[in-house]
């Protein structure tokens, strides 16, 4: 289908192709260590105080199922995304779909593949927020609201 043959047109992660597993566990053993590395974005951390001022306890840059890094975990299964607007390619900030670079094409594929994954397991509650979202002071209180009453404090 025409769906595949833009995921495997130079897909160095052959994504939806079978994998040896060998080849699977090098994969976990890279994702855990990219875990390990990375630095919050200033919308990150704006959720971060959100979840402090609320008491919430959690964890940043966790590995979920050896899949996926999320943003922030909170257990005992709420998994949330923080969303930068231009690289994820916010279909409200960026609504012309036809002028985004190769990133942003490649980003919309992984998050689709994320969301696709999620989708097919039930035992987590999954959060996507957007930068232009978390930057507006009144969306902040909608957050705080939406968290709180998903999460047991």
């Amino acid at each position: 289908s025409e769906r595949n043959k833009i995921l495997h047109k130079g897909n160095k992660y052959r994504l939806g192709q079978k994998q040896t597993e060998v080849t699977k566990e090098k994969i976990r053993k890279k994702l855990f260590q990219r875990a390990k590395t990375f630095k919050d974005t200033s919308i990150e951390i704006k959720i971060h105080d959100c979840l402090n001022k609320l008491g919430i306890l959690y964890q940043k840059h966790t590995v979920i199922e050896n899949f996926v890094i999320c943003d922030i975990f909170i257990e005992p299964n709420t998994v949330i995304f923080v969303d930068g607007c231009y690289f994820h390619a916010c279909p409200i900030c960026y609504p012309d779909r036809t002028k985004l670079n190769s990133t942003q094409n490649k980003q919309i594929i992984r998050d689709t593949l994320v969301n696709q994954f999620f989708s097919n397991l039930d035992k987590y509650k999954i959060f996507r927020f957007w930068e232009h979202e978390i930057n507006k002071n009144e969306m902040l209180e909608k957050i705080r609201n939406y968290i709180k009453n998903e999460v047991i404090i």
